[in-house]
């Protein structure tokens, strides 16, 4: 393992001080991944007034001193350092009560929740591993440290981060460890919103997303409610061999990992429920599904505490999913005018995600019709069609200049011209849409 210099100096005036010092957790098996960790964690015997009194020169900063953790900055990096410690009783299901320091590595790495995080690593001793971690690594499994229960009723966000590491790493939640999750699965309302929607987050970024949703769906129902009522929901339709909450997951495994995209999969049909409906036939239908769903993705996600763009990007392809976009220039023009190219890309990968979770004998013609579109936006890309005020060829200064009143008239004249380029009325020139703006002056004029 190739430590930064900065790490293996903090190490190295650790001991020289007279204590022992280890790179410990996610570095450690980042490593074993063959991946190239970005954040190092030390920890050591050393007490955090020990801590401050070696790296006296530097800043010391007391992140967490009565957990027995302070950040040192060395050559502009910070580092956490903390000492040895145990914890017990925790009555949020979240911190400790409690905490001991400790003074072996062995006793400080049995706390740990995932084995694959219980290991130390030191440039001399090697890798301390007491919990089998590594071969957890070579075998990709996931699992927890001593008996899975007790890890998940001491932190419950760790039910969570187990999804998230299936999800990222692509590693096999071990049968235990994962029983544990499902039994402790409703400790997650204690949780708050902020680090839940953080883990939820990194999980739908992960390439093996798979892992961590086909069994383990039941987990998403204390933070996404809105998910449980769509279990055993059939959808009555020769497009779905799915009940909904199988086609919300197969729909969020099939999407590309962004994280947006995979969001609005797992909302997109969350409405359906409340208005389902069974016609003469027996053919179920979910009229304004969408609408619905995009007024309870909302009221989730704002509940979650995502961000406003996050929220509104969300609701907007959920709003869209099911709208149909025609294969013509002209309706590309006007779709990439009201979202813009990349939430447009993103929507046309929802519309690709959600139909893979179709049956499969729609998916074919599908697909292929939004590989048309997507075609079509390269296209007039590559001929830089315009289909917003930016790329029209005249601004508010050039209409000011030919007598447009200043105010509201300039901005609905601009639109007036951009609407005409897009429906190919007026060519996007200059001396074209300055001629087409004086012979309606009178109109703008009249319009303030």
């Amino acid at each position: 393992m190739q430590l930064p210099p900065y790490v293996s100096e903090t190490l190295s005036t650790l001991e020289s001080a007279g204590f022992e010092a280890y790179v410990v957790g996610g570095c450690v098996r980042d490593s074993l991944l063959g991946l190239e960790p970005h954040d190092f964690d030390l920890c050591t015997n050393a007490l955090p007034e020990q801590i401050a009194e070696v790296f006296a020169t530097k800043t010391v900063i007391p992140t967490g001193i009565q957990h027995g953790t302070v950040t040192i900055i060395m050559d502009n990096h910070p580092l956490e350092i903390t000492t040895y410690r145990t914890e017990s009783g925790y009555h949020d299901h979240r911190h400790p009560d409690t905490v001991q320091f400790v003074s072996t590595i062995e006793q400080d790495l049995s706390r740990r929740d995932f084995t694959v995080n219980a290991m130390a690593y030191h440039p001399i001793r090697g890798i301390v591993d007491p919990f089998g971690g590594a071969v957890d690594i070579e075998k990709r499994l996931l699992r927890a440290v001593g008996d899975p229960k007790q890890r998940f009723e001491e932190d419950a966000l760790r039910i969570l981060r187990a999804l998230r590491f299936a999800s990222v790493y692509g590693l096999e939640i071990e049968e235990k460890t994962k029983q544990g999750l499902l039994a402790c699965a409703p400790l997650l309302t204690g949780i708050a919103a902020e680090r839940a929607q953080a883990e939820l987050k990194r999980m739908l970024t992960g390439e093996h997303i798979n892992k961590a949703i086909y069994d383990l769906y039941p987990v998403l129902f204390p933070i996404l409610p809105e998910l449980k009522a769509t279990q055993g929901v059939e959808q009555h339709s020769r497009y779905h061999h799915l009940d909904v909450l199988m086609h919300i997951l197969t729909a969020v495994a099939s999407a590309e990992p962004d994280m947006t995209v995979r969001l609005a999969a797992l909302l997109h049909d969350i409405g359906k429920p409340l208005c389902f409906s069974l016609d003469d036939q027996g053919n179920g239908h979910f009229y304004g599904h969408a609408e619905i769903g995009e007024r309870m993705a909302r009221d989730r996600l704002c509940r979650l505490r995502f961000d406003n763009k996050t929220i509104d990007d969300v609701c907007l392809l959920i709003r869209y999913h099911d709208t149909t976009i025609e294969r013509t220039d002209k309706a590309v023009r006007r779709w990439l005018n009201r979202l813009g190219l990349p939430l447009l890309r993103q929507l046309l990968a929802l519309k690709r995600a959600d139909t893979m979770a179709h049956a499969v004998e729609l998916m074919h013609d599908r697909l292929k019709e939004l590989d048309d579109i997507n075609e079509r936006i390269n296209r007039l890309l590559a001929e830089k069609a315009c289909f917003s005020l930016k790329d029209l060829a005249v601004n508010g200064n050039n209409l000011l200049n030919i007598g447009i009143p200043k105010g509201k008239a300039v901005g609905k004249c601009l639109r007036w011209l951009l609407d005409e380029v897009m429906e190919q009325r007026l060519e996007n020139d200059t001396a074209v849409l300055l001629e087409a703006a004086r012979k309606r002056l009178d109109y703008f004029a009249k319009k303030r």
